[in-house]
């Protein structure tokens, strides 16, 4: 009895590891039911400034944050080559060897939960071929205040490891469009997934959401923020 209790609490945890990792794997593109594009805002009730625009795409269940370059300052452009570029630029956060990994590997995926071999950030631009990226993808566009756009910035280049001229550590090409792979702080696990980098990054920006290993609720809880007519800056 206590080797079938075992054995099934290994196929429980193997089976999770599965699920909320391949939430996180670019290429396996399984798609959530629903899809299409919404408009929110994380400013105050109220608050009277017009804020920055925002997107939030889930790209099956995996999601990202989509940036246009012509908000960010000089300093941050400069950091990054995808934002000279390119008039839109994709960013998320994942384990280096799964996130990298062209495919889905069950292996790579349990190696990830229990023994990362660290972290990445991925960038990438896109222009024309902005449409047919978010074509069947869940999007929500996502007005942040003045204040909270900067925390936004700030996070993502603490999230990147720079050499010891101040620059991000390139390991190369994106998974698609036109971009690449950093190196990154931080700890990926089971509890901390790519859609929780997504969401700690947007409550740092002053979105009232809950942390999530999945994308799924991380757009769900956007679409109950205040809605609000959106101009981009």
């Amino acid at each position: 009895m206590k080797k079938l209790i075992i054995g099934r609490t290994q196929t429980l945890a193997l089976s999770l590891c599965i699920i909320l990792l391949s939430s996180c794997s670019l290429e396996f593109m399984a798609r959530g039911a629903k899809t299409g594009s919404t408009q929110a805002s994380c400013l105050l009730r109220g608050q009277a400034e017009e804020g920055f625009l925002i997107a939030v795409v889930s790209l099956g269940w995996h999601s990202g944050i989509l940036i246009n370059p012509t908000d960010l300052p000089k300093e941050m452009r400069e950091l990054f080559p995808e934002f000279k570029r390119h008039s839109m630029v994709e960013i998320g956060w994942g384990d280096r060897g799964f996130y990298m990994a062209p495919g889905f590997s069950v292996r790579k995926g349990i190696r990830a939960a229990l023994f990362s071999s660290g972290s990445v950030l991925h960038l990438a631009g896109f222009d024309q071929n902005l449409g047919s990226y978010l074509a069947g993808s869940d999007v929500v566009w996502l007005k942040i205040s003045t204040e909270g756009f900067n925390r936004l910035l700030d996070t993502i280049v603490k999230s990147v490891v720079k050499d010891e001229h101040g620059r991000p550590i390139r390991l190369g090409a994106a998974l698609y469009g036109d971009g690449s792979f950093y190196e990154a702080n931080g700890d990926f696990s089971l509890l901390y997934t790519c859609n929780s980098w997504t969401s700690n990054v947007l409550k740092e920006s002053g979105c009232d959401i809950r942390g999530s290993s999945r994308s799924a609720p991380v757009l769900k809880q956007l679409r109950k923020l205040e809605t609000a007519p959106i101009n981009q800056r």
